[in-house]
């Protein structure tokens, strides 16, 4: 499988990257630091390439699809970990939301029958924010930026149905590994239900959802059915 992760030269990303390889599928990271890149292929072999482009700029995002599109004919996964702490409602909107919606509908002609998985926060916290359109103080921004990224899953996944490629947003859990200032306190170093998410069969159609890793497993709501799943737990938006 051809998988893409924004933001897969550190952190959350590297981590997904870093499993998904060990599973032996071929993965390409995109990242604004060159030598931060190349220093994450040295790492994680030859089945990672690195893409370097600036998401938050219009030709950073083109370079980046001419770049995914000149490599592999077929995406099985896209999974959106890029991001920044926004100190502007430019650089929140412009860094943090719309690489995921122009990435995604950029790739939508390579990901038919595929996966888009969007890295959110807790959905325990966002089911009980309400919509937020102001971005004065840190805490608005925040607010903004998980909200908006709640109707951006609905929106994509609404969007490309007929396509057959199913989007939804998950929560990592308490993750710490070269990740921001703002996230240190966090507290491990393993993502395993990212490959979870980008791999198992039981989640093909589903679409439109938050999904949340807990301790030792996932209880699944997915029509009337339920799945136990481990480490992750997924929520209807």
């Amino acid at each position: 499988m051809d998988i893409v992760i924004t933001g897969g030269t550190s952190g959350i990303g590297y981590r997904i990257a870093k499993d998904l390889i060990a599973e032996g599928h071929q993965v390409i990271i995109i990242g604004q630091d060159a030598e931060k890149g190349r220093a994450s292929v040295a790492q994680l072999g030859k089945a990672a390439f690195f893409i370097q482009a600036d998401l938050a700029t219009k030709s950073g995002r083109n370079q980046a699809l001419a770049s995914i599109k000149y490599k592999v004919d077929k995406i099985h996964v896209l999974v959106h970990t890029a991001g920044v702490f926004p100190s502007s409602t430019e650089e929140n909107i412009k860094a943090n939301l719309v690489p995921h919606y122009q990435l995604t509908m950029g790739l939508a002609d390579r990901l038919t029958g595929g996966r888009v998985l969007i890295v959110t926060g807790d959905p325990q916290i966002i089911q009980q924010l309400s919509i937020c359109e102001e971005q004065e103080t840190t805490l608005q921004r925040a607010r903004w930026l998980l909200t908006h990224k709640a109707l951006l899953t609905l929106f994509l996944s609404y969007l490309l149905a007929e396509k057959e490629i199913t989007v939804n947003s998950f929560f990592p859990g308490n993750v710490t590994d070269e990740l921001p200032h703002y996230s240190q306190t966090l507290l491990h170093t393993e993502v395993p239900v990212g490959k979870y998410l980008a791999l198992h069969p039981d989640l093909t159609q589903s679409t439109g959802n938050f999904l949340i890793m807990i301790a030792t497993w996932c209880y699944s709501m997915l029509g009337n059915t339920t799945m136990i799943m481990p480490k992750s737990i997924c929520y209807s938006i």
